[in-house]
């Protein structure tokens, strides 16, 4: 437990892990969904997430050319952790003041109080949740909601159930 908080239990740094769960973004796109965090501080968590293997940087291929982050396969091991956190705190009270939640932070919160007792006929199907000008999947499968950014792909239709009756 000691070396896992050695890597993420720096202030921010989970947050950090948190906002790339869902796919890659921007320097700016994390800083918009961690508005207390000053820029010089994501930066270093950055660095510091990269060394240890948790990121990679990337560039997005023209026209857009853009630097982003995303997570490698260690650092989407944290996804239960992450989502175990927000389960754990989501029973304490919501702060007092304007706190905003963020687009992925509603997400995430769908994907951690998500209760695949009450999702009967569901799996297998597939939904597009559209929140201000994003997409996302949501896929229910496993005893779990899969959750990733982008328009939904379309689910082939189920080949209905035809009997088949024979006579001799």
């Amino acid at each position: 437990m000691a070396r896992a908080l050695d890597v993420i239990g720096e202030r921010w740094a989970l947050l950090v892990v948190r906002e790339l769960l869902l796919g890659a973004k921007r320097f700016t796109d994390l800083r918009a969904g961690m508005p207390n965090l000053s820029p010089d501080l994501l930066s270093q968590r950055l660095r510091d997430l990269e060394q240890a293997g948790v990121l990679r940087r990337d560039r997005l291929p023209p026209p857009i050319a853009a630097q982003v982050y995303e997570l490698t396969d260690r650092g989407r091991e944290l996804e239960p952790v992450v989502l175990g956190l927000g389960r754990w705190g989501s029973r304490a009270p919501f702060p007092p003041g304007n706190a905003t939640l963020g687009v992925d932070s509603l997400i995430l919160a769908l994907e951690t109080l998500y209760d695949p007792g009450r999702a009967d006929g569901l799996v297998g199907s597939s939904f597009e949740l559209r929140l201000a000008d994003q997409r996302f999947e949501a896929r229910p499968r496993n005893g779990r909601l899969d959750v990733a950014r982008g328009a939904a792909s379309p689910v082939p239709p189920r080949t209905p159930r035809i009997p088949v009756t024979a006579s001799c």
